[in-house]
């Protein structure tokens, strides 16, 4: 192994960083040791006091295992109670490093009588190495508990970026299918359809009536140009604005277009995207109802399963040879393009949008987005 990658690992591995550190403290004990005691009193120290010396390292390093995870397992307690518990610790471990590492002397160098003469001598410095093993191992594991805080402030700084970010990628999704919407919801086509139709009521001398129809016309539009795609209204709301834009088309077909409703309680108090059902509605109408000469029935469901809303908008059209707004032909469909687009910005993969073809014949819209109602300042 490198020396960077070992460097690497050991700034990812407290393990790793736990035991080169009672390396280098234990080794390093043994050469001051060795320097300052026993070549300082010594000029010809015996082999044996050298051994004993760095003998009594790894004795220390033995004696010292139990602390780390005795010192883990009180963190969280309170101060007096670490406190009498650690110095117990000290004193233990001091007392057991002392008494093994002078009979270990005592038997390398055939000396007798050291307890009685110079205990106090040994078990001193062995408390102060026990104190300061401990006094490391709180600073240490105290400033990788920082590093650790830091790096989750820093993931959830980047995780709200993220979100900032995706959230801007939803709105500028949403403002641009508003502009879509726009496109299609006051396109030349339907303006110069209603327009003609109102022209028919004048000439028929059906004053009312198309005094009626411009003022639905000009309700449905006001309400186009005012609505937010990134506010969601209630399922019932949403019908209610539908209706005002498929009374205008009822004065165009007359009898040959029909409307069901079949919404249940629960699912008419669900959060939905605003205007998400007019373009379904009026490609419906422009590939269904407009070139039949007898019309048809536009059906609109709303339920709620497993804590999802389901929207089905059903046609008895020709139907179609695609299974989603993706796979269309150029030209076709493009409300339902758009749609899909801000399900998308909104709902990511939480949400499905599929068409198919009815048995009976006709097209199925299908919508399941996640239950939420409206909130209050929606």
């Amino acid at each position: 192994m490198s020396l960077k990658n070992f460097i690497k690992q050991l700034s990812k591995s407290r393990h790793l960083q736990y035991w080169f550190l009672q390396f280098v403290g234990w080794t390093g004990l043994a050469i001051y040791t060795l320097l300052s005691l026993t070549l300082y009193y010594q000029a010809n120290p015996e082999w044996k006091h050298i051994a004993h010396t760095f003998l009594q390292s790894p004795l220390g390093l033995i004696i010292s295992l139990p602390l780390r995870p005795l010192y883990l397992r009180i963190w969280h307690w309170s101060l007096i109670a670490r406190l009498l518990v650690v110095s117990l610790a000290v004193l233990v471990c001091a007392f057991t490093w002392t008494v093994t590492r002078m009979l270990l002397f005592m038997w390398m160098a055939d000396a007798e009588g050291l307890f009685q003469s110079d205990f106090g001598g040994w078990f001193f410095p062995g408390m102060f190495v026990y104190l300061s093993w401990t006094l490391l191992f709180y600073c240490i594991h105290y400033y990788q508990l920082q590093q650790e805080e830091h790096l989750i402030a820093v993931d959830l700084a980047a995780q709200r970026q993220e979100e900032y970010l995706k959230r801007l990628k939803a709105e500028t999704i949403a403002k641009e299918a508003q502009l879509k919407m726009l496109r299609y919801q006051i396109n030349p086509h339907f303006l110069f359809n209603t327009l003609n139709a109102i022209k028919g009521l004048v000439y028929l001398k059906e004053n009312d009536v198309a005094a009626d129809m411009i003022l639905r016309l000009s309700t449905f539009l006001r309400y186009s140009l005012e609505s937010n795609p990134l506010l969601n209204i209630s399922l019932e709301k949403e019908v209610e604005s539908l209706k005002v834009y498929l009374d205008i088309e009822v004065v165009r077909f007359a009898e040959r277009l029909k409307v069901e409703y079949k919404i249940t309680d629960e699912a008419k108090k669900a959060s939905v995207p605003s205007m998400i059902l007019q373009p379904i509605v009026e490609n419906a109408i422009k590939y269904a109802i407009a070139p039949s000469e007898n019309g048809g029935t536009i059906e609109i469901k709303g339920w709620v399963e497993d804590a999802f809303l389901c929207i089905a908008v059903c046609d008895d059209g020709p139907g179609i040879g695609f299974t989603t707004p993706a796979d269309k032909p150029e030209g076709c469909g493009v409300g339902l393009q758009n749609t899909q687009e801000r399900l998308v910005a909104l709902y990511e993969d939480d949400y499905q949008f599929t068409l198919s073809n009815k048995a009976g014949g006709g097209l199925r819209v299908y919508i399941r987005v996640p239950y939420q109602t409206v909130v209050a300042n929606s």
